[in-house]
């Protein structure tokens, strides 16, 4: 199969050639090559609501099969494409509603209800975008070719866009068809979400590139995966290690998948080594939303690990010498950068400085060795130890404060553990505790961003400058907390 480098390509006027493939979620299942019918019933929606394809869109795209064909539809006309997390998504905060920026004319949003293909343009809803500047929409999009947007996983949700051509994106997807060795007899589920890089661009799009059929989970528990698990009967399974620790944990039994790939928080050795045993050959994937997918491990490799990594065809890693950062080049590169207002931001480096360190293996390998700064990743958003540590100073609880992640995994990713040293009793009987300094974040953080758990502290211990010492406060928790 030639690589398609545009949408028209892969979604043609005809009957798909993925001849066979489906594509599902909880309760949909349509053939692959009934989408033409469906994207022709969506063209004429959006001709009739004035959705001009110059027009930027945002759409909150959750893991539906009806999202997916809006979705589709939006690349297939050549849309400039913004995608979002959908509202109230459980992982951020109760009411959350994804910020729209101004380059976007348009909002659309989608209900998961059935629906032939004339109807399920009645569950597309349309808002115009009340901030929308026509300059913003000439600064990102005048003269270019049609970009797909992602939000950066930004400091407290304050995030920049990365802008990919629609070449770029199917060719760092094709990437992974060869690394994965995916083809149309795969069974592919997705449980991981469709609006990030890694859902979108090493999951979804190679899938469709290999003329595969895919199942969309959403939310997933044990109980929803083993029931959608007996009516798919998958062969390859997408997901990240929150949901690989549920399955050994959940499943009797095991059952082996020709493939599994888990990309998000980092994979704890053990874990990852009891998954492959049990479920068969586990990639690990590393990249970002601007690199795409960029290097995984190799499970028939006798050393084998999470962070020993081997870059994909054409990729390329370089260690700087004194730092040990690691910086990659790409033959699918990300256009660059945007704010909310178009504007462009310029990339500080080239070849991209992942803000990884690492070590070279030789061969195209490097080993992982941690982040460069402090900070991880948590519901998606790039959390800075700092930024908590300045609001919980905000609470006016608080003296000084130190926040560090632990290996134990939660739904949001990693744990968050602040340690503080408590300012003197503000009033008689109304002591500062762990509970009353937590309970003060929330007006202070993003739901997503709140420390799993508050340690007091009399002090802290210092290095010879004088400042906080961090490292040794990390190890005398790892040390507590030890069997």
């Amino acid at each position: 199969m030639q690589q398609p480098t545009a949408f028209q390509d892969l979604f043609p006027d005809a009957a798909l050639t993925g001849v066979g493939a489906t594509l599902s979620d909880a309760s949909h299942r349509i053939a692959c090559s009934d989408l033409p019918a469906y994207f022709t019933a969506v063209e004429q929606h959006l001709q009739g609501e004035g959705v001009q394809p110059g027009d930027c869109v945002a759409l909150e795209c959750h893991n539906t099969v009806n999202a997916l064909i809006l979705m589709f539809a939006l690349l297939r006309r050549g849309q400039h494409l913004l995608l979002l997390p959908a509202r109230g998504d459980p992982l951020k905060e109760p009411g959350f509603t994804p910020s729209v920026p101004d380059f976007c004319r348009h909002l659309l949003t989608i209900s998961a209800t059935r629906g032939e293909p004339h109807e399920i343009v009645d569950g597309i809803q349309r808002y115009p975008h009340p901030g929308f500047d026509a300059h913003a929409l000439h600064r990102i999009a005048d003269q270019a070719p049609p970009l797909l947007l992602l939000r950066t996983s930004g400091s407290m949700g304050d995030a920049k866009i990365v802008r990919f051509t629609h070449a770029n994106l199917l060719g760092n997807a094709g990437n992974c068809v060869e690394r994965f060795e995916l083809t149309r007899e795969a069974r592919v589920a997705i449980t991981v979400p469709v609006f990030h890089m890694y859902g979108l661009g090493a999951a979804l799009l190679p899938a469709l590139l290999a003329g595969a059929s895919i199942d969309l989970l959403e939310n997933t528990n044990i109980l929803r995966f083993l029931d959608q698990e007996r009516r798919f009967d998958p062969d390859t399974l997408y997901l990240n290690p929150t949901i690989a620790a549920m399955l050994l944990k959940g499943r009797r039994g095991d059952r082996v998948y020709a493939r599994s790939i888990s990309a998000g928080a980092a994979f704890p050795d053990a874990l990852y080594q009891e998954y492959h045993r049990r479920f068969g050959r586990l990639f690990n994937l590393y990249g970002s939303t601007e690199l795409g997918a960029a290097a995984t491990t190799l499970p028939e490799l006798a050393d084998d690990r999470p962070n020993r990594l081997t870059a994909l065809p054409g990729v390329t890693f370089r260690i700087d010498p004194d730092t040990s950062g690691l910086h990659c080049d790409h033959p699918w590169p990300f256009d660059g950068y945007s704010d909310g207002r178009g504007n462009p931001i310029p990339v500080v480096t080239r070849p991209y400085d992942t803000g990884d360190v690492a070590r070279s293996l030789g061969h195209h390998r490097i080993e992982l060795l941690g982040r460069q700064g402090d900070s991880t990743n948590r519901a998606g958003f790039l959390v800075l130890f700092s930024d908590i540590e300045n609001a919980l100073l905000h609470t006016g609880l608080v003296s000084e404060a130190v926040v560090v992640s632990d290996r134990e995994e939660t739904i949001r990713g990693d744990k968050l553990i602040a340690l503080c040293v408590p300012k003197p009793v503000p009033k008689p009987g109304q002591p500062v505790s762990a509970e009353s300094i937590r309970e003060a974040c929330f007006g202070h953080l993003p739901r997503y961003a709140i420390p799993d758990e508050i340690l007091l502290r009399d002090r802290f211990p210092t290095t010879a400058s004088g400042k906080i010492d961090r490292n040794l406060l990390q190890r005398q928790l790892h040390e507590s907390t030890t069997p």
